[in-house]
């Protein structure tokens, strides 16, 4: 904000101040020559500080004009007057995740509430969101995680939410995992691989020995299963010992061993 003090004129600019209530600005007098002056804003109700200086602090909480009068060592004076422009106070905003905990591999439906004068929406970039610029996006989190909501209403003023939604995980137990014992590796179609079934696990270390502690196979791949061969050769029906351990989702370790029989 700048009042321009010339020898016989004096002028002011608007200024439109921030979108929250008790936003303060600085208004400021330039005198283009030298000498000393005196000054005094108006209205002093409006004056946080400097009242009497020529950057006074002032507050507003709706458009309030401004009148400051200078007044130089020769008692000449002058006035002039401005506006500063009260935007409104920030759009109202609420934001819920319905629910707020969910299960590893769920999701949560955001919802937004909002003034009626809001105009957009934008959600802080995350690609756990179907959206990110609707008001209802859904959200997929793999980890707890905080999302942040943000909307401008049609005066350009800003507001945000912040709404968290939680992650629980299943047990990391040895009843979540599923091996059999017992594979038929004939190219039926049907249980043809020995393989590792569960859900969360983060990584893994499978492995399968003969009755001799000789390895015929080992994986950190739960999608690929034993064929029933060492070598490139098929091996013929006999009982063998598996070994597994790995991490779930949770962080969890787990660990298993067993015996599975190959059937021709």
């Amino acid at each position: 904000q700048k009042v321009q003090i010339d020898t016989n004129t004096l002028s002011l600019n608007n200024k439109a101040l921030d979108c929250r209530t008790g936003d303060t600005t600085t208004l400021t007098a330039i005198n283009s020559e030298p000498g000393q002056y005196t000054y005094n804003w108006l209205p002093a109700s409006h004056i946080v500080s400097g009242g009497n200086t020529a950057t006074p602090l002032v507050i507003v909480s709706q458009t309030t004009e401004f009148k400051v009068v200078v007044t130089n060592t020769d008692g000449c004076s002058y006035s002039d007057s401005a506006s500063v422009t009260y935007l409104g106070t920030p759009p109202t905003v609420f934001a819920t995740a319905t629910p707020d905990t969910i299960m590893y591999g769920d999701t949560s439906q955001l919802n937004v509430t909002y003034s009626s004068n809001v105009t957009s929406f934008y959600w802080s970039a995350d690609t756990t969101l179907s959206s990110t610029q609707i008001s209802d996006p859904l959200a997929y989190p793999r980890v707890t995680t905080t999302y942040t909501v943000n909307v401008t209403d049609s005066n350009g003023c800003k507001a945000e939410k912040q709404l968290t939604v939680h992650i629980q995980y299943p047990p990391c137990a040895g009843s979540k995992l599923y091996i059999p014992n017992a594979f038929s590796p004939n190219n039926d179609g049907k249980n043809d691989k020995f393989i590792v079934r569960g859900s969360f696990i983060q990584d893994m270390y499978f492995a399968v020995y003969d009755r001799w502690g000789q390895k015929m196979f080992e994986t950190r791949d739960q999608n690929i299963g034993w064929d029933g061969t060492y070598d490139g050769k098929k091996l013929a029906p006999a009982v063998f010992g598996w070994y597994l351990e790995g991490t779930c989702e949770s962080g969890d370790k787990f660990f298993k061993k067993g015996n599975v029989t190959l059937l021709r």
